[in-house]
């Protein structure tokens, strides 16, 4: 086995670490398109990552040339793949012969630099024309993206690296690409293939929804008739933009980001009804249908694997409709394992290759599971059930009163540091915040200030408890960020939610729905012990607790639950 730094890794990796030169050996010899790391916080799963793919691409490029086979234009590039925008810039620091690309609302755009953010290279006018102008050469976004192209490691958040494969595509086709947090993809790939239709573009254009908007015959219908309004729409706009002075006003500004917004919600409806088109086709006789109303009648019969679902405000106005699938397994193929010639996944919360492999359509794989490398008298995990916080006994008005009680008897046992709290929920979050808000330790966050309010808690000297709804992944919060953490609520996906109601009653869909939930408070404990000589006590307050363990024991590693200690009273 070679040495980290046989192998080019930077030299703060002087030496693997436990069992990181077994697993990468393991991963290397392995023949399949897929390897599933379950390796949990500390075990270092960016090095081996990283090392892995070097060793990898090494050798498959020597048996190419060994063969005879010609290596001219073959891919040389490892794509990192993260959670967060926060994860990249960890990266970075960790390994400085990577480049990062994030999306282009993150750069300045030159026609007008000092603008920013509210004007930025997503809003630029010249967009799609960059080969013939200025920006070619200078843009800072295409600058950043050309380095990531020819960089040894590409580093992408998963939003952004969904939307480069399936669009643009100068990503696609890597020799390796590591998922980091592989079981946290379903979701964002969910986000990407679904498409929300809102009130207020509808307006833009001067449309009205369909009569049955629970319909998906009519909805296809609805794109295919406003297909001409829409596009005369945009047109219109272009135009008016291209007549428009070169110093813009916030008039031009805003008009020119409407259009964008309008230009890109066509395209993302297109491309969702094909999907719809291409999935019904599939699901209809052998013989192709030979029109669109084909299809339509000939799918009517059938159940539809997507769903229609109102969303509204809190006037419970409708605010649009959000056009999902009923599961991202039919369209992970073309939409992320086709890009790649070897994946990587690795999560500390796996937990069940099969349920992963089920939920993203994977067929062949190999999977291995390491266990934590911190001690466990530094994680210790008190089961405290004060409550069922389930939605009846929420509603009922039992549950907030007795969880908040608890919550202020730990609050006030840790005084003097810093403490994360796990809402689940904005409910929750928004109890709690009626509760303590008065309290100067209290902090919390929205979707608007997400990041800005986490660094804030982080670099504060005061003994703050941040109360997030959100927080479960890609938050690192080591030493005396977090010497404690609270989960107030077991974070069961809603079942109001049509998408979450109809998986459930699909195959598999009791078992994909525990998962989701022991994955999540797995995650929750973890974001306050980062290195082996860090620790922070963890309290879960939900009795539902109990249950989850039960349904969901035979997969949880023993590392986690040897963690556990239940607990009468504080």
């Amino acid at each position: 086995m070679l040495t980290p730094q046989e192998i080019n890794l930077p030299k703060k990796f002087q030496n693997w670490e436990g069992k990181q030169a077994e697993i990468i050996e393991d991963i290397v010899r392995s023949n399949e398109p897929l390897y599933l790391l379950d390796a949990p916080t500390g075990s270092g799963k960016s090095v081996i990552g990283i090392a892995s793919s070097y060793i990898w691409r090494t050798n498959w490029l020597t048996s190419k040339i060994l063969s005879g086979e010609e290596t001219e234009g073959l891919p040389k590039r490892v794509i990192y793949v993260t959670k967060t925008k926060q994860l990249q810039d960890q990266l970075l620091h960790d390994f400085p012969n990577s480049k990062t690309i994030k999306g282009r609302k993150n750069f300045r755009c030159l026609l007008a630099p000092e603008k920013f953010p509210e004007f930025s290279a997503e809003d630029c006018p010249k967009r799609g024309k960059e080969k013939d102008s200025y920006c070619k050469f200078n843009c800072p976004y295409l600058l950043a993206k050309n380095e990531a192209l020819n960089a040894e490691i590409a580093v992408l958040n998963e939003s952004y690296y969904l939307s480069e494969i399936n669009g643009p595509g100068l990503f696609r086709n890597a020799d390796f690409v590591i998922l980091d947090e592989v079981d946290s993809i379903e979701s964002t790939l969910m986000n990407h293939i679904s498409i929300f239709v809102s009130i207020s573009i509808l307006k833009d254009f001067g449309l009205q929804a369909p009569q049955n908007c629970d319909s998906w015959k009519e909805w296809i219908r609805w794109w295919c008739r406003t297909d001409y309004q829409r596009t005369i729409v945009t047109h219109s706009m272009k135009s008016n933009i291209d007549m428009f002075e070169e110093n813009w006003s916030d008039v031009e500004i805003k008009f020119n980001k409407k259009h964008l917004h309008l230009n890109n919600f066509n395209d993302r409806l297109e491309t969702f009804m094909k999907e719809i088109l291409f999935q019904l086709n599939t699901l209809t006789t052998n013989s192709p249908p030979k029109s669109l109303e084909d299809i339509i009648q000939a799918s009517t019969s059938r159940e539809t694997p997507f769903i229609i679902q109102e969303r509204k405000d809190k006037k419970d106005e409708i605010t649009g409709w959000e056009l999902k699938p009923v599961t991202v397994s039919r369209f992970a193929k073309r939409k992320l394992w086709c890009h790649g010639i070897r994946f990587l996944g690795m999560s500390g919360t796996i937990l069940a290759p099969s349920v992963l492999a089920r939920e993203l359509g994977i067929n062949q794989y190999d999977y291995k599971q390491i266990p934590s490398p911190f001690p466990t008298k530094h994680r210790p995990i008190y089961y405290w059930p004060v409550t069922n916080m389930r939605k009846t006994s929420i509603d009922n008005g039992i549950a907030l009163p007795n969880m908040l009680r608890a919550l202020g008897k730990i609050i006030n046992k840790y005084p003097n540091t810093k403490m994360l709290i796990h809402a689940a929920s904005y409910l929750v979050a928004s109890a709690i915040e009626y509760e303590f808000g008065s309290n100067p330790r209290f902090i919390t966050h929205n979707t608007d200030n997400r990041i800005t309010q986490l660094d804030k808690f982080k670099e504060s000297p005061e003994p703050l408890f941040m109360v997030s709804p959100s927080f479960d992944r890609g938050v690192d919060l080591p030493d005396d960020q977090c010497r404690c953490v609270v989960i107030c609520k077991i974070p069961y996906l809603n079942l109001g939610d049509k998408q979450i109601a109809a998986r459930i009653k699909a195959p598999g869909g009791d078992q994909w729905y525990v998962f989701k939930a022991i994955q999540t408070v797995m995650q929750m404990t973890g974001r306050g012990v980062r290195n082996k000589f860090d620790y922070c006590d963890t309290y879960i307050l939900d009795a539902q607790f109990n249950s989850l363990l039960a349904r969901t024991r035979q997969y949880i590693p023993e590392w986690w639950m040897e963690s556990i200690k239940r607990i009468e009273e504080l």
